[in-house]
C-alpha cells in the first residue's frame, strides 16, 4: 500500500504581515502557484501574498512561527514526515472558499507536516508507519 498524509494544523496568529516562520531556510520547495517550480527558500518565510507550497526533505529540527506582535513563538517538531507544507490563501482564494471568512487570511497561518511532494510511503504488507507532530510553546 502507497499513501501520501498532511496534518493540517491552522495557526491563529496576529497578522500576516507580522509573522515569520524559521526553520525552513536553505530548503527547497515546490511552489504550487508557480507551475510546481522548485526554489530554495532564503532568509525566513514571509506572509505577503498567497503562499502554497511544500518544503521537500524539511529538517525534523524545530519550525518556528514568530510573532513579532504578540511576541508568541511555536515550534512545530515533526518525525517521520519528509516534507513541511506552508498555506496562506490570501485574499482571492479566501474568498472563493465557502468554509472561509473573506479576512480570516490575516490572522492565520497554515504549517502542516507532510508526506507530499518526497512522494509517498510505501508499506508492505503487515507494515506499520507513524508519524508525529509535536507543538511547543516556546515563548
Amino acid at each position: 500500500m502507497a499513501f501520501t498524509a498532511a496534518l493540517h494544523t491552522y495557526y491563529k496568529i496576529s497578522s500576516t504581515n507580522q509573522v515569520i516562520v524559521e526553520g525552513l531556510e536553505g530548503v527547497t520547495y515546490t511552489d504550487s502557484l508557480a507551475g510546481g517550480q522548485q526554489v530554495k527558500q532564503q532568509g525566513p518565510v514571509l506572509f505577503d501574498r498567497e503562499v502554497d507550497r511544500i518544503y521537500l526533505q524539511a529538517p525534523d529540527a524545530a519550525i518556528k512561527i514568530v510573532d513579532k506582535v504578540t511576541g508568541a513563538i511555536v515550534e512545530v517538531h515533526k518525525s517521520n514526515f519528509p516534507d513541511v507544507v506552508v498555506w496562506n490563501p490570501w485574499v482571492e482564494k479566501a474568498k472563493s472558499m465557502t468554509d472561509f471568512g473573506n479576512e480570516e487570511y490575516k490572522e492565520m497561518l497554515c504549517i502542516e507536516p507532510a508526506v507530499a511532494g518526497s512522494g509517498p510511503v510505501k508499506l508492505p504488507p503487515g507494515g506499520q508507519w507513524s508519524g508525529t507532530q509535536t507543538l511547543v510553546s516556546a515563548s
